[in-house]
């Protein structure tokens, strides 16, 4: 039963999904850019795969949504405190759990809510890649033709773009840029034109306006490659006044390029490469967990115990064993801690048998042994007049 449903009804996965959901990196950037772009950038570079058991996480209620601040993606961010890191990990992780609830689940019985509206950025954000600071390359023109300086009088004029061989082989566009210098005595045209006139026929197969360049400033313009026949590139320069000294610049871009694209990638993300990367970064993350952990997350409770018994355990680092009462007649040896004697014993094993016998020596106990992980069984021997509570110890997620 949930508290979101109407009535307290039960819920459930959506139809369509398996039994478990895979949400790559990818998927979560992809999803979030969508509603809540600050938080992309963050998910694609600091957050793993993260999978959803629907038979469990859709048969109670959404989790919390916790708020989030900007000292929770500082630590995120950092390699340098692992613990906070996944702290900051675990919140936000629980943060999309709260809102992809409601894509994979719903309430059967019909009234599923709408889900919450996700809030804006918290003050503060870190700023990942400034864009004005790391800008991305791009192409540069298959060949540069520099020309000038030409001097141009007052009245009409046709200048000749010496030094230019059209068409460029794989030409695809090109940017012309012209600046309009600072002479004796500056002159300002009233129009400049590039033209392409045909080799052979002396045809103009196409005018490009250039806007009227003042003296000392550039006009850049980009157009698509006028085509695959022979062409003479010339300007042609209206009615002005004084003197003015010009230079001009022609870049070629070639194979498909334009100028100011970004560089392609060699090759395009491979979808497999990045699932198996994934995979990796799991098996990695959980050998770490379990062999080399930054700490544990307390996990079921067994209150009350005396006597002897066992319970059952699975994925465990370890216990913490705390007594609730004592048997003080074994003996008590004062120190930092206090060590007890003739309390009893804690043993982990599997059904194969049982490691050797961990003596309980202090009201509260860690045993975190090496193999922690392949044991499935913990038991206990308590003297008499001992009670005792062990907690089991989990890794991280």
């Amino acid at each position: 039963m949930t508290a979101i449903c109407p009535a307290g009804g039960p819920s459930a996965a959506k139809a369509g999904f398996g039994a478990a959901v895979v949400a790559s990196t990818a998927a979560l950037a992809a999803k979030f850019a969508n509603t809540a772009s600050w938080l992309s950038a963050f998910i694609a570079a600091y957050l793993a795969t993260i999978d959803y058991d629907l038979v469990s996480f859709c048969t109670t209620d959404p989790p919390a949504t916790p708020t989030l601040t900007a000292a929770d993606f500082v630590a995120l961010t950092s390699i340098l405190d692992p613990v906070a890191r996944t702290q900051a990990q675990l919140k936000i992780q629980q943060w999309i759990g709260s809102f992809l609830w409601y894509d994979f689940c719903e309430c059967t019985g019909g009234g599923t809510p709408s889900p919450p509206s996700i809030p804006g950025p918290p003050s503060g954000l870190p700023t990942v890649d400034p864009p004005s600071v790391f800008l991305p390359p791009t192409v540069q023109p298959c060949r540069v033709v520099n020309g000038g300086p030409l001097t141009v009088s007052t009245g009409p004029g046709t200048f000749f773009l010496a030094g230019v061989d059209w068409p460029f082989v794989d030409a695809t566009s090109f940017r012309f840029t012209l600046t309009n210098a600072v002479g004796a005595s500056p002159g300002v045209p009233v129009t400049w034109d590039l033209l392409f006139d045909d080799e052979i026929g002396g045809a103009t197969l196409r005018t490009i306006h250039l806007a009227p360049a003042t003296p000392g400033v550039s006009t850049g313009t980009t157009y698509i490659q006028p085509g695959s026949r022979e062409c003479i590139p010339k300007i042609t320069v209206g009615v002005g006044t004084g003197t003015t000294v010009c230079t001009w610049k022609l870049e070629v871009f070639c194979n498909g390029n334009a100028p100011g694209a970004p560089v392609a990638p060699c090759c395009p993300p491979d979808p497999a490469l990045a699932g198996q990367i994934d995979q990796i970064l799991k098996l990695v993350t959980l050998i770490q967990r379990q062999a080399a952990p930054f700490g544990y997350v307390p996990g079921a409770v067994h209150a009350g115990l005396t006597g002897h018994g066992s319970f059952a355990v699975s994925g465990i680092l370890g216990v913490k064993l705390e007594l609730t009462t004592t048997n003080l007649s074994g003996g008590l040896r004062d120190g930092s801690p206090q060590e007890l004697f003739d309390q009893g014993f804690v043993t982990l094993g599997t059904a194969d048998g049982y490691e050797h016998s961990r003596r309980i020596d202090h009201v509260g106990e860690l045993v975190l042994p090496i193999a922690a992980g392949a044991f499935t069984t913990v038991g206990y021997t308590l003297e008499v007049g001992v009670v005792a509570t062990i907690t089991e110890l989990l890794r991280e997620p």
